[in-house]
């Protein structure tokens, strides 16, 4: 791995970005397709020391074999979006749904395998093998163009808890589907404003994310009418955290002890870039990774991983120059605080779309471009294993995008 010298912050700035309003999202994602300015090139300095290594007693997993299987959306002979389920082992893909309408979203239980999905603004499951197809929510009747729906009536975000008892979703606020029973509970209300003229401002809308490692607390995406930010909330007590003091953005990530979050932005714009840590409790943040540095350096840190050790792993780059599009970044690991010890793990630069990492951090899962295709929205492309190590790129064969694992 080659060693690379981390820029000290001088300061710093939060983000704004929200996975709701959908067209605020798309452009504050990916705005831009022009050529990114070229990374610099960084002096070395001393190698991280204590990398991750194998548990002595068990033999490593090979740098290609999936934790778990790979679920994801892709298309189908009729050009329609479905979920499509990879093995653990590669050696099947199997598609999962065979909808009338695009499959929007989905979330695959942890437990039973059975996976939640929305198509037509209805929520069915079905099970591990595909059969039993049940709809659990129904939202298909609303006046999609009006303002009514889009703040109360549209669903958006499914994750179900860690036990794969509840499902979370996004529906005139934050909601929770217990399957045993086949009720739904509202425990968020969006907050919105009903104007003279009519019109309806939306102050918060929630919708939820991921939970935490042990199940305790909620990642909470809350969007605004002009962008947005991330809250935690505790089903137990019912009490919601702000993280920071302002708008956070990109891509959050929980610590394997659930006691603090890192959120990663490689964009800049509409919003910022950088890396920052919250304390759960709290919400407090400590700043990791400026927006700019020295000698106004530019830094861009996207798709964290917090390791077992603590070590932190993402993809990094920087700019002497505001950047035209997107950013070439690199996989990279450093200390705890973001700064120390932070080496290349891989050298070749990359053009992410998503990135979806094995717990271990030894392989990341990413959603490349299409070569000559512009950026649309969602953004699609091949989808591409990466090892954390000097090991070589592996193609899955199959263009997608939503990436996640399941059993």
């Amino acid at each position: 791995m080659k060693p690379i010298t981390h820029i000290n912050p001088t300061t710093w700035r939060i983000a704004a970005f929200t996975a709701v309003i959908i067209l605020f999202a798309a452009a504050c994602s990916f705005t831009s397709t022009a050529t990114p300015t070229p990374t610099p090139e960084i002096p070395p300095v001393t190698p991280t020391e204590g990398a991750l290594e194998p548990t002595p007693t068990e033999p490593p997993p090979s740098s290609t074999d999936l934790p778990a299987a790979l679920y994801l959306l892709s298309k189908d002979a009729g050009d329609l979006f479905q979920v499509w389920r990879i093995s653990q082992d590669r050696s099947t893909t199997t598609q999962m749904t065979s909808e009338p309408e695009n499959v929007d979203e989905f979330a695959v239980n942890p437990i039973t395998g059975q996976i939640a999905y929305l198509t037509n603004d209805q929520v069915f499951i079905i099970n591990a093998d595909t059969t039993g197809r049940t709809l659990l929510i129904d939202g298909s009747t609303a006046d999609q163009t009006s303002d009514e729906y889009f703040f109360r009536e549209k669903i958006a975000g499914l994750s179900w808890n860690n036990e794969g008892t509840q499902l979370a979703y996004g529906q005139n606020g934050l909601n929770l589907y217990t399957l045993a029973s086949s009720t739904s509970e509202k425990i968020i209300e969006n907050e919105l404003e009903e104007q003279d003229s009519g019109f309806i401002f939306p102050r918060a809308i929630y919708s939820p994310l991921n939970w935490s490692p042990d199940g305790s607390l909620m990642l909470v995406d809350v969007g605004f009418y002009e962008g947005g930010t991330i809250n935690i909330f505790s089903p137990a007590s019912g009490e919601v955290t702000q993280l920071g003091e302002g708008i956070v953005c990109c891509h959050p990530t929980w610590s394997p002890d659930s006691g603090s979050i890192v959120v990663a932005s490689p964009f800049i714009g509409m919003i910022s870039s950088g890396l920052w840590r919250y304390d759960v409790n709290t919400g407090a943040q400590t700043e990791l990774i400026p927006t700019t540095s020295e000698n106004n350096i530019l830094n861009f840190a996207g798709w964290p991983v917090v390791l077992p050790d603590g070590q932190l792993q993402f993809f990094y780059g920087i700019t002497g120059d505001f950047p035209g599009g997107d950013v070439p970044l690199q996989m990279v690991r450093t200390a705890p605080d973001g700064q120390s010890n932070l080496t290349v793990v891989r050298n070749e630069d990359w053009l992410n779309y998503e990135v979806l990492w094995s717990p271990d951090g030894r392989l990341a899962v990413t959603v490349q471009p299409i070569p000559g295709v512009e950026a649309g929205w969602p953004r699609i492309g091949p989808v591409v294993l990466l090892p954390a190590s000097e090991d070589g790129v592996d193609p899955l064969g199959i263009n997608g995008y939503q990436l996640q694992w399941g059993p």
